[in-house]
């Protein structure tokens, strides 16, 4: 039943076809020739175009698997190329993979460094449109999960929780122009509830806790933790279809602030264009829209 499921899929998604039809092409030839409805030169022609389509698609089989070595060779040029700079600048490099759309590694960090923060959690968000239902960003069990419910109430409990001017939590939601940010969160309730809470409290506690939005800075999401943990998203595109497919989180660990006062600046740059983001933003208001819409930075 799974093979059936997977052929099915497979000729749904035109994939795998030059195999199917060679499939089809050798059964329908042994079919005739075992009834003798043929004689053996339609047999024989038959063959050599069922091999000529073997043969096209071991060359596609092997320039495919070129193109993959060739992109991991890339990716160990890269780390290699990354893990230079990073010495250079005194900080610790380390790659956290996000699995086909699933938080791990990356996920847990982030909770990790959070819950032991001291000073500050400065977030600049980048939560983009997701155009395809079938090939999203993140799966939604992983989104709807009580596991990420509770790292967000955690986190405005914290807040919450210190004494004002020990610690604060900045947030800056990153909206495509033209968008709303009801738009963005429509599909994630979990981060909508947080981004609520959040703005509630920024209204009573602004010094110790802000959401506000402005246009792109950035085509990603950072994380500056203490001044001292970046935490860069990473994600990989597919080059055909343009969807997230992958990718995962860089943790810099950064005691020198070398790095990542480059990335404080950023947030500062994006921060003097955003607006406060009010309740009614969130719920399908004007959508926060940011100061300096023409700005180019």
């Amino acid at each position: 039943m799974n093979l059936f499921r997977g052929v099915l899929k497979d000729l749904k998604e035109r994939q795998n076809l030059d195999v199917y039809i060679t499939l089809a092409v050798a059964f329908t030839v042994v079919c005739l020739d075992i009834f003798n409805v043929t004689d053996q030169s339609v047999v024989s022609e038959a063959i050599l175009a069922t091999m000529a389509l073997v043969s096209v698609s071991l060359l596609i089989n092997r320039r495919e698997t070129d193109e993959v070595a060739k992109t991991l060779a890339g990716m160990r040029d890269m780390r290699q190329q990354m893990d230079a700079l990073v010495s250079s600048l005194g900080t610790t490099f380390t790659f956290l993979p996000v699995s086909d759309g699933r938080f791990t590694e990356g996920s847990r960090r982030i909770r990790e460094l959070t819950a032991k923060a001291e000073r500050e959690v400065l977030v600049l968000d980048y939560n983009p449109l997701e155009e395809h239902s079938s090939k999203v960003r993140y799966h939604q069990d992983e989104k709807a999960s009580e596991v990420r419910r509770r790292y967000y109430e955690s986190l405005i409990e914290k807040v919450r929780s210190g004494k004002p001017g020990e610690f604060r939590y900045r947030r800056l939601l990153q909206i495509p122009r033209g968008r709303k940010i009801s738009d963005v969160l429509a599909d994630d309730p979990i981060f909508r509830e947080h981004c609520e809470a959040l703005a509630l409290l920024g209204q009573k506690a602004p010094e110790i806790a802000s959401l506000r939005s402005c246009a792109p800075f950035q085509e990603r999401t950072f994380f500056i933790i203490d001044r001292r943990h970046l935490l860069l998203e990473w994600v990989m595109l597919d080059p055909e279809d343009r969807y997230y497919s992958g990718g995962g989180y860089l943790h810099f660990d950064d005691p020198s602030g070398n790095l990542i006062n480059n990335f404080l600046r950023f947030f500062e740059r994006a921060d003097a264009t955003a607006a406060l983001v009010k309740i009614g933003d969130l719920a399908g208001g004007t959508g926060g829209n940011p100061r300096g819409d023409d700005n180019n930075y």
